[in-house]
């Protein structure tokens, strides 16, 4: 079965799950928050879906919430090589 949903949260915050969640076999991935005013809060049921891909066409807004952390870059790829 192909990878479909990851755990995203932002550095130093602990993972939770939500009611009545399962199949989300990976570790998650640690996201260093943009720099926002007002700060940028990610919940805890914020997830990568790799099963929908969204095309962003030029001049459109779109919400920076951060980067991948270095050390989790490596299995964020393999992970995302694991769905295509």
């Amino acid at each position: 079965m192909k990878l479909r949903s990851l755990f995203l949260m932002s550095v130093g915050t602990v993972l939770q799950f939500v009611s009545r969640e399962r199949g989300l076999t990976k570790e998650p991935i640690e996201v260093i928050p943009a720099t926002t005013n007002p700060p940028l809060i990610m919940r805890p049921e914020s997830r990568i879906r790799f099963s929908k891909q969204f095309a962003v066409e030029m001049n459109v807004k779109v919400k920076d919430i951060g980067s991948v952390h270095p050390e989790h870059l490596s299995k964020f790829l393999a992970y995302y090589g694991q769905y295509v």
